[in-house]
Parts: structure tokens; C-alpha cells; sequence
């Protein structure tokens, strides 16, 4: 009752002003005095917010603009772990004060009070894309006050690791390779998952493509495909599977020889990426190098006004393979690049137009 006489007496003493001048001065000509009493109160925030027109007025609209006033703040008993996710969140505008501290809740849930639900489900989308952690297995709670910015989210792995059915923890993956730098990404994305901390990379791998587990189940199996399909572009369909190992055994092995994929004649083609965002397209690039596509493959400005692929003798099933890593890079569907064939038979460069 004290804070609702005060902020009245604040709305009369704004009301003062306004009728000796413009009405942008009710803000910022209250008296030092007048300031005083209504933080005493802890109101003046509320009179400031509905001169200013940005008070809650119940809408769950919301728009992209808005991110800045929302701290997410992510409690978790593996910091390291949740370090990307928090970058992130903020690369997307939320409040820059946003943090990650410990002593996480028992279950994975995420809390708000004034967010509408289209930043709730933003915050969700960035956690799977990130950890992998599908919105369904985290629970909504809207409990906090109305003019409460603040967006919680608890992640608690090592309850996820006894009693959340996944089991990631007890399972290593082993990749052998003849690239390590290529795998690293992957690597570290099977262990933001969970996966034993002691997964490695290492050399000598099979001539072929597969992967080979014991005690792992198939979720395990399509989750790790999953990972090598986001990070290096390579579909299940081209590994080979092996459940070959002991039962008892949790080692997952992932053989990936690069070299063997020279002879599908990636490396001859150099990809230049043409565009007016450079920053936003590096991933794109680093991406197609992955694959193997020639290590002089690069960025470069000037595109043409429309999105397009272009090139001469790269095959058809090249191309679709670049518009689909453009697809998982930058949200483009290959229907909205136009395709052009009109390079001469003998050359190996491959243009892509991104304009932004």
C-alpha cells in the first residue's frame, strides 16, 4: 500500500512538471528530492517505465528489439560445458550481464516471468542446437513475477548421466583419423553431449568409413552420426555400421580416413564464397574445407545481387552437397539459391553469391 501512495505522489509530482513544459521533461526534471523518496520506495523505476511507455501491459507479443532487457542467467553443474551455449544466447542480443553459476535445480527446466514465449522458445532452440537438448525435455515454468526480465535455465548433468536414460557419460568415442584438425569440432560437440571426458582422437584408421560399438544402444549410435552429419556434412548413410564389440564393452570407435575421399574429387574444386558479410559466412567456408574441398578455397567480396551457385565441371552431387552445407550453416534451403551451369567443362572453381 506505501509503494502504491508513493508512486501516486510520484505520478503528481511528474504532473507538476509536465504542466510547466514539454512532456519529455516529466522523466528527467524530478528533483533530486523527489528521486529520493520514491526509491525509498522502490517505485521509481515503476513511474520511469510508464512515462516511457515500456512498462508491461500484459502483451505476449514481443519482438527481436526487446532481447537486451532479458538476463539469462544458466545454473549448471558443468560450467564448461555450457560456456558456447551462453555465447550464443548473447551473440543474439540478450542482456550482456547474462551469466552461468552453479547449483542447478534436480530437473532440467527453464523459468521467466515478463519473456514472451517466443524468447523462451529462441533460449530452447539455441540449448539444442548447442547441447543437443531437444525443448521436450526441458520443463516450462512461467512462475516469476510479470515485470520480471530475468530468464532461468537449469541444467544438472550429472542427473542426466545416473537417471536420464541417455547414459552418454559411460560411453568413449574414439576417432581415428588421418585429419585431426578436421574432427576437432566433432570431437568437442560429443563431449558438450556428455560423452566420457576422456573420448580422444587418434591415427590409423580403417580404410573405410564406420563406426563400431558393444554396450552403446542405437540411440547412442544415431546421436554420434548426428554429430558427425552437423559438424563435417557426412550423411549415416555413408558410414558403415559394426555392433561388434563385447556386450559389456562401452568404447564407441569412429573410423573416418580423409585421404579415401580425395578419389571423389572435392579437393580440386576451390570454393569462393562472394559476399558483402564476411564474418557471416566463415563458419560456411570452414565448414566446406571439412570436406575436403581445396585448401585454397576462400572469401571474397563484390557478389552478384542474387543468391547463386555457379560452376563448369564439378559434378551435380558436388553441387547439392554445397547448397546442403549453406542450408546447415546459414538456414538457406538450396531452393532459394539459383543454380547455374555455365562455367567452361574444364574448370574446377565453384562460385557461390551470398549477398546479404
Amino acid at each position: 500500500m506505501l509503494r502504491l501512495l508513493v508512486v501516486l505522489l510520484g505520478f503528481g509530482i511528474l504532473a507538476s512538471h509536465a504542466n510547466a513544459g514539454p512532456a519529455a521533461a516529466a522523466v528527467t526534471g524530478i528533483s533530486s528530492l523527489t528521486h529520493a523518496v520514491l526509491d525509498a520506495a522502490g517505485a521509481r523505476d515503476d513511474i520511469v517505465k510508464v512515462q516511457s511507455g515500456t512498462g508491461n501491459s500484459g502483451s505476449t507479443g514481443g519482438s527481436a528489439d526487446d532481447r537486451s532487457k532479458h538476463r539469462v542467467v544458466i545454473f549448471t553443474d558443468d560450467k564448461d560445458r555450457v560456456r558456447s551455449t551462453l555465447s550464443a544466447i548473447k551473440r543474439l542480443g540478450y542482456h550482456k550481464d547474462s551469466y552461468v553459476t552453479d547449483k542447478p535445480n534436480e530437473d532440467w527446466n527453464i523459468k521467466w516471468g515478463a519473456a514472451d514465449t517466443g524468447k523462451v522458445d529462441e533460449v530452447l532452440g539455441v540449448i539444442k542446437k548447442e547441447l543437443g537438448i531437444g525443448s521436450s525435455r526441458i520443463k516450462r515454468s512461467h512462475e516469476f513475477k510479470a515485470d520480471d526480465n530475468d530468464i532461468f535455465v537449469n541444467l544438472r548433468f550429472a542427473k542426466s548421466s545416473k537417471t536420464g536414460g541417455s547414459g552418454r557419460s559411460k560411453h568413449r568415442v574414439v576417432i581415428f583419423t588421418d585429419d585431426k584438425d578436421r574432427v576437432q569440432s566433432t570431437l568437442s560437440a560429443i563431449k558438450r553431449l556428455g560423452y566420457h571426458k576422456d573420448s580422444y582422437i587418434t591415427d590409423e584408421p580403417n580404410k573405410d568409413w564406420n563406426i563400431k560399438w558393444g554396450a552403446a544402444g542405437k540411440k547412442q549410435v544415431d546421436e554420434i552420426l548426428g554429430v558427425i552429419k552437423k559438424e563435417l556434412g557426412i550423411g549415416s548413410s555413408r558410414i558403415k555400421r559394426s555392433h561388434e564389440f563385447e556386450a559389456d564393452d562401452n568404447d564407441i570407435f569412429v573410423n573416418l580416413r580423409f585421404a579415401k575421399t580425395s578419389a571423389s574429387g572435392r579437393a580440386k574444386h576451390e570454393v569462393v564464397i562472394f559476399t558483402n558479410d564476411k564474418d557471416q559466412v566463415r563458419s560456411l567456408l570452414a565448414a566446406i574445407k571439412r570436406l575436403g574441398y581445396s585448401k585454397d578455397s576462400h572469401i571474397a567480396d563484390k557478389p552478384n545481387d542474387d543468391w547463386n551457385i555457379k560452376w563448369g565441371a564439378a559434378k551435380a552431387k558436388t553441387v547439392d552437397e554445397i547448397l546442403q552445407v549453406i542450408d546447415t550453416e546459414m538456414g538457406i534451403p538450396p531452393s532459394r539459391v539459383r543454380k547455374s551451369h555455365e562455367f567452361e567443362a574444364n574448370d574446377n572453381d565453384i562460385f557461390v553469391n551470398l549477398k546479404f
